[in-house]
């Protein structure tokens, strides 16, 4: 079904697109620590979506999730309390991230739960098409040398006839693509109509080569061709090396049309065109910002192997501000004992993940959670404020859809329901309501495959 301002005139799916909508359009001013007032205001606003919904049951798959996070805060306040000699307050807000991220998985579930499938593919739609609309005009007036201060800051953004960087509403240039990307994943996945999907994947392709991410640029291929494997695979069937050599084919085929934008325009995007630079030299240190890394990432193993007891509790939350590596990162700011609770909550969320029986949910949420583990290697991802929140809202949808949800009475359909659920299997509208109702469905509608 196309989506349509008459698609939500009865509210259906507007709810759960709130959560990740406000998280790309929520002010970002150039003050310090204005961004803990930003995320309490997200973490009101899905307290009151919850206190909306609080007679509604919550099922075992979520309070599993949310027991990870609670696992995860403990080994957070564990390091603070070692290391509380130089822990300062704005610290110990690192130990309630947990709490923001389980209150945004509690919000963006009970939102799903009363949505059909065909209706939270239409919030993912709504909320991928408000955020590259807002991403394409604030990145359109940052490039002719607007200014978007003092709602969001601009200290990145650079115009026509500077070393050209924009970054939309997010402040930081690599956030912003990476926003952009999973947008662009979600038009992917979830929209049918062929010419509206290419239009909204061009336009992120725009916005990702003038944010000058490199990082995000090289893994825009990657991610296609995962998000397009996924979508072809189904749970419990192996993956035929005709699909493979699709990705592959896919893979290479975009990274060429990549360089081919780098040599026409790298004049005007001299970050971007560092990328050629790596290839000519074959060496990562060639680029400046990665030799940087390589020294800053060291620096912070000298300092955790001067006295072993950092390994394990690392130096406490919000000591370490920005290291460009996620598991460096984690051990540094919580030690392995938090690095490990990270790890086992979001291979948790994995499982949940590629379990859910909706083929573009299952998707794109793969997709997320494989690409942040690959792009943690040159910067925050799973660890940091941002990454995982929109990660919380996938996972909160995707466990609605699952059959050990320990909760009736849903609008939400289980894989007992829905054996494999694709946007093919939504065109027989008369085998829906059957389900719905409660009857067998009428196979002659049309043949639902197993998965």
């Amino acid at each position: 079904m196309p989506l349509t301002l008459q698609t939500f005139s009865r509210g259906n799916g507007i709810t759960l697109a709130v959560l990740p909508i406000f998280f790309v359009i929520m002010p970002r001013p150039d003050l310090g620590g204005a961004h803990y007032f930003t995320y309490g205001a997200l973490g009101a606003i899905s307290a009151l979506l919850i206190a909306m919904r609080i007679r509604q049951p919550i099922g075992r798959g979520v309070w599993k999730v949310v027991a990870l996070l609670f696992v995860y805060m403990v080994a957070i306040a564990i390091s603070a309390v070692v290391n509380y000699e130089r822990i300062e307050f704005a610290s110990l807000l690192h130990a309630l991230r947990p709490v923001l991220l389980a209150l945004v998985l509690c919000a963006a579930y009970l939102e799903a739960r009363r949505l059909r499938v065909e209706e939270v593919h239409r919030a993912f739609l709504l909320f991928a098409y408000v955020a590259l609309a807002v991403s394409a005009i604030n990145g359109m007036v940052q490039l002719f040398g607007g200014s978007l201060e003092p709602v969001y800051s601009g200290e990145k953004t650079r115009g026509l006839g500077e070393l050209v960087r924009i970054t939309g509403t997010l402040y930081n240039p690599n956030l912003f693509a990476w926003v952009v990307l999973q947008v662009s994943m979600i038009v992917l996945a979830f929209e049918r109509r062929r010419v509206v999907k290419f239009a909204a994947l061009a336009i992120g392709v725009v916005l990702v080569v003038l944010a000058g991410s490199r990082t995000v640029l090289v893994a825009f291929p990657f991610a296609l061709a995962l998000t397009t494997l996924l979508l072809d695979v189904r749970i419990g069937r192996s993956v035929t090396s005709r699909r493979l050599w699709k990705s592959v084919v896919l893979i290479g085929s975009s990274g060429l049309f990549f360089l081919a934008i780098i040599k026409l325009f790298g004049h005007r995007l001299p970050y971007l065109n560092q990328l050629l630079t790596i290839i000519e030299t074959g060496d990562l240190t060639s680029v400046n910002s990665f030799a940087a890394r390589v020294a800053n990432w060291g620096g912070a193993i000298e300092r955790l192997n001067a006295r072993p007891l950092h390994w394990y509790f690392g130096f406490g939350p919000g000591s370490a501000d920005v290291l460009d590596n996620d598991l460096l990162y984690a051990i540094s700011n919580f030690g392995l004992l938090g690095a490990v609770a990270s790890l086992v909550l979001f291979s948790a969320i994995l499982v949940v993940l590629f379990r859910s029986p909706i083929a573009s949910l299952r998707a794109v949420g793969v997709q997320y959670v494989v690409m942040s583990a690959g792009l943690g290697l040159l910067f925050e991802t799973l660890n940091g404020w941002n990454f995982p929140i929109l990660l919380m809202v996938l996972t909160g949808a995707a466990l609605v859809h699952r059959q050990d949800q320990g909760v009736g009475g849903s609008r939400a359909h289980s894989d007992s329901e829905f054996q494999e659920v694709t946007d093919r299997n939504w065109t027989s509208s008369k085998w829906f309501m059957a389900v719905t109702a409660g009857r067998p469905a009428r196979r002659r509608e049309q043949k639902i495959p197993v998965a």
